[in-house]
């Protein structure tokens, strides 16, 4: 199954794709079209979630960068259209597209998305991070997009929207939006943590995906009811959301059981909290668990093995914030937190 992650491109070099990197492309004005290096590291994170090596859900898959966001996480709505219609002259059978970015709703993006559905790709969105509803962006309001907010765990260990991610009739599933482990750009082996609505979608696309290998003629119109099948009722998260549960995917040959991930305890939180009021800005604490065996054969996708959590207590706070003009008609990476 051949995957086209829509994004800054792909560090085709890194060790989660080695073996399965197939063409890609660069649809930038004024860039050369075959180079699709990620020179800004969303692209790759995010591939690294649908099919790395690691802790991909899609292990198999074959990876193609398709570059059309810049070094910036930004394009122009030209730029994503064109994207689109790359991977609708270039894809090879069976595909999926993944497309983690966002920006306000528009007609041009979601009818390219129309026309890769209408010749057998299915697209995977980002529902994007502004905590607004996903029918008001794009590619997150596609009618035919399969569009993933992202989900996090209470204090009380209940599944719950995470706060940043859109939420309303659009979004058609949820996955795990924080603390995810990714490929980082800065080498060939290199990792980090990110959050987002950017690395639910991925592993929405990854599931997708596994079901294509599968059953390979299965069409668009198909796949999102299997995903849908392979989540559970999630409530608490909102009224009628679904979370995904790649173990429930039909993907496994006759006779074979899935394996699914297993992760070893918590550490202990470190470090201690210094005494409230001996220093500026709010302390924060971590805590790691391993992953003790990795899933295969449809298995669950492994929790988070990184936490973080401030410290409670006064502490004198220290706000910045750099504010910059609007720009009309552009649109970013839908999946790291914070303001630019």
């Amino acid at each position: 199954v051949h995957l086209y992650v829509l994004d800054t491109g792909l560090r085709r070099t890194h060790v989660e794709f080695t073996g399965r990197v197939g063409q890609g492309g660069n649809v930038l004005n004024g860039a050369d079209p075959t180079n699709e290096w990620d020179d800004n590291g969303h692209g790759t994170a995010v591939a690294s979630v649908a099919a790395g090596t690691t802790s991909g859900v899609c292990k198999c898959c074959v990876v193609h960068g398709v570059k059309c966001l810049d070094h910036n996480g930004d394009g122009s709505y030209t730029d994503v259209i064109s994207g689109l219609f790359w991977v609708l002259r270039n894809a090879q059978r069976p595909a999926v597209a993944s497309m983690s970015l966002s920006g306000p709703t528009s007609l041009g993006i979601n009818n390219a998305i129309q026309e890769l559905y209408a010749a057998g790709i299915l697209t995977i969105a980002a529902a994007g991070n502004e905590n607004t509803a996903a029918c008001t962006k794009s590619p997150g309001s596609s009618p035919v997009a399969l569009t993933v907010g992202a989900s996090d765990l209470s204090s009380s260990n209940e599944d719950v929207r995470s706060g940043f991610s859109n939420y309303g009739g659009c979004v058609d599933v949820y996955a795990p939006g924080s603390g995810i482990l990714v490929a980082d750009h800065s080498g060939d082996a290199a990792t980090s943590y990110k959050a987002g609505t950017s690395f639910s979608a991925p592993a929405v696309a990854g599931a997708a995906a596994l079901y294509l290998s599968q059953y390979p003629e299965s069409t668009p119109q198909i796949q999102p009811e299997k995903v849908s099948q392979a989540s559970t009722a999630a409530p608490t998260i909102e009224a009628g959301a679904r979370l995904l549960n790649v173990r429930a995917l039909d993907v496994c040959p006759s006779g074979q059981e899935a394996v699914q991930c297993r992760v070893g305890n918590w550490t202990e939180w470190a470090p201690a909290c210094p005494p409230a009021g001996e220093m500026c800005g709010r302390p924060a604490q971590r805590r790691t668990r391993e992953i003790l065996e990795e899933p295969s054969c449809g298995g669950n996708v492994c929790p988070i093995t990184n936490d973080v959590r401030y410290c409670p207590g006064d502490y004198v706070l220290s706000l910045i914030h750099i504010s910059e003009p609007t720009r009309p008609e552009r649109i970013g990476v839908g999946g790291v937190c914070g303001k630019k």
